[in-house]
């Protein structure tokens, strides 16, 4: 009883996954709506846009048709998320299989959620690295212009002043968290403190940005990691279910 109420569970958390897609065309019955691969595409398209071309493909209810659908879908999407879909796997979806469309889904989700994870990562910059030009690109268009000039405008200062009073020899550097310690004392330095400073509150703001993206990419590991599980013991139990019906027809 707890094992199939588990089971209903995981299948209820996927269709809602799948809830969550405008589809093109009504869902009445899983596995034959995706069976010729249309709304397979729909989703991923959804959820990794820049992956997938809908005018690859069209409706089908002849299978050799729908097995060009699913060839497309595995040489130009499948591939780009980390893994094939065998050939008995497809045969069994566009023949609508019972069960086998819902294994399958619950693979892409997992393919879809570590690529979503991996985007996630490769938009933190690395220590010391495009600090300013990662975390710029997610502010606000007014915000990023305004913090674009600010940058230029504090480099175009302080390069000036360097060449004219030496405050910044060559080949030293000046940390952002040293404001503080700016001399006061040459030309123009109300202006320049004043931009430095409005640039460290811009950094301190973008390292609190940076911890809670951490903490979201650490959380999201976290649920990643149980729905592995959770996948991994439907799929189990879906197998052995399709074993012991297979072995009920043959005794039978």
């Amino acid at each position: 009883m707890a094992d199939h109420e588990m089971e209903a569970n995981i299948l209820e958390d996927l269709y809602s996954w799948i809830d969550q897609v405008p589809l093109s065309r009504p869902k009445r019955d899983l596995k034959r709506d995706f069976s010729d691969g249309v709304l397979v595409a729909e989703v991923v398209k959804h959820f990794v846009p820049s992956i997938v071309e809908m005018h690859n493909y069209s409706s089908a209810l002849a299978v050799n048709k729908k097995l060009v659908n699913w060839q497309i879908l595995n040489r130009k999407v499948f591939r780009k998320l980390g893994f094939e879909v065998n050939d008995d796997v497809v045969k069994n979806i566009v023949n609508c299989q019972p069960s086998a469309i819902d294994q399958f889904l619950l693979l892409l989700r997992k393919k879809i959620e570590q690529s979503s994870m991996q985007r996630a990562k490769s938009n933190q910059p690395e220590v010391g690295q495009a600090e300013d030009r990662v975390l710029l690109h997610d502010l606000p268009v007014h915000i990023r212009k305004t913090s674009s000039n600010h940058s230029q405008q504090m480099k175009t200062t302080v390069a000036k002043i360097s060449e004219s009073e030496n405050i910044f020899p060559a080949g030293t550097m000046m940390s952002h968290k040293s404001v503080d310690s700016v001399p006061k004392s040459f030309p123009g330095d109300g202006q320049l403190v004043k931009i430095l400073q409005e640039k460290d509150e811009q950094l301190k703001a973008k390292d609190e940005t940076i911890e809670i993206l951490k903490a979201k990419i650490h959380r999201l590991e976290q649920l990643l990691q149980l729905k592995d599980i959770r996948i991994e013991d439907l799929q189990t139990r879906l197998n052995n279910s399709i074993t012991a019906k297979a072995i009920s027809k043959k005794k039978s």
